[in-house]
């Protein structure tokens, strides 16, 4: 598991996540996965295995926590920024949020974001409350 099955040569270990590990054959440039419980390192690197271990996995409220920042954190940078930028391009500021959500947290947080973005990007927008639905293609 350890050796490319084209060349023979050993594998360089070039991602990791929880559960796959991604290996590649520096000589012919073949990649393949192996599970991590699976996987065991031929030189026996119990220092590169301890680091790997440490890494904890991001936390399920780490990710939901990190999407609800960047959006107060992008509703904020619009409000200062409205005198400048007024009702155009409202979702300009909230697309680095949801993008950065998703990447650190995955598909649930990004969701997460993507609403509430929706949310305030059709809040902050508004002049009057009454104009909120009809002025979003809701009504």
């Amino acid at each position: 598991m350890g050796e490319c099955e084209v060349c023979g040569r050993r594998a360089v270990e070039l991602a990791r996540t929880g559960r796959r590990i991604w290996l590649g054959c520096p000589r012919c440039h073949r990649t393949w996965n192996v599970g991590a419980e699976d996987y065991h390192d031929a030189a026996g690197d119990v220092a590169a295995q301890k680091v790997h271990e440490s890494q904890a996995p991001m936390s399920f409220i780490r990710g939901y926590l990190i999407a609800v920042l960047t959006v107060v954190l992008a509703l904020i940078l619009r409000m200062l920024l409205r005198p400048l930028l007024g009702d155009a391009s409202p979702f300009l500021l909230f697309t680095p949020a949801v993008a950065i959500s998703a990447l650190y947290g995955g598909i649930g947080p990004g969701v997460l974001a993507t609403a509430s973005a929706r949310a305030s990007a059709a809040i902050s927008s508004s002049d009057r409350p009454e104009n909120l639905l009809s002025r979003n293609g809701i009504v």
